[in-house]
C-alpha cells in the first residue's frame, strides 16, 4: 500500500514538473526577448555623499552606509504593442537595486527612477557590475 502511495506521489511530481517544462519552453518560444541591454553600474561607500552625472552607464555616485540613490533611465516603447521591461542587477549591483518590472504602452515615452538602497553594516568601497534591462512583449 505504501509502495503505490509512493509510485503514485512520483508520478504526480513527474507530471508536474514535465508540465511546467512545456510551460517554460512555451513562454520562451511564444514570448521571446525582444531586446536586452547591458548596462554598467556602480557605486561608492563613502563617509561622504557626492554624485555622478555619467549618461552612459548607471552610477550611482558616493553614498553613506544607510542611505540611498536615485537614477532615472528613459525608455521609447517604439514597437506597435505594450512591452514589458524587465530590470535585474548583476554581480556586486544585486547588494543595492531589487529586480524590477515596468510596461510601456504602445508610442509611449517613461521615465524610469532605479534605486539603491546601501545597508548600515556594508563596507566602505568602490561596488561595480552591470544592470540587465530586457524588453518583451507584453501577453
Amino acid at each position: 500500500m505504501i509502495q503505490r502511495k509512493n509510485k503514485s506521489l512520483i508520478a504526480v511530481f513527474c507530471a508536474a514538473l514535465i508540465f511546467l517544462s512545456l510551460l517554460m519552453i512555451f513562454f520562451r518560444v511564444y514570448n521571446p526577448i525582444l531586446d536586452i541591454r547591458q548596462i554598467n553600474s556602480s557605486i561608492i561607500i563613502s563617509d561622504k555623499g557626492g554624485f555622478d552625472l555619467s549618461k552612459d552607464t548607471l552610477n550611482f555616485g558616493m553614498v553613506t552606509p544607510g542611505s540611498s540613490a536615485s537614477r532615472n533611465i528613459i525608455l521609447e516603447n517604439s514597437y506597435s504593442f505594450r512591452i514589458r521591461v524587465d530590470i535585474a542587477p548583476n554581480w556586486e549591483m544585486s547588494r543595492f537595486l531589487k529586480k524590477e518590472v515596468f510596461y510601456i504602452e504602445r508610442a509611449e515615452n517613461k521615465t524610469f527612477t532605479i534605486n539603491a538602497f546601501v545597508p548600515e553594516e556594508i563596507e566602505h568601497g568602490n561596488y561595480t557590475g552591470t544592470v540587465l534591462i530586457k524588453i518583451r512583449k507584453d501577453i
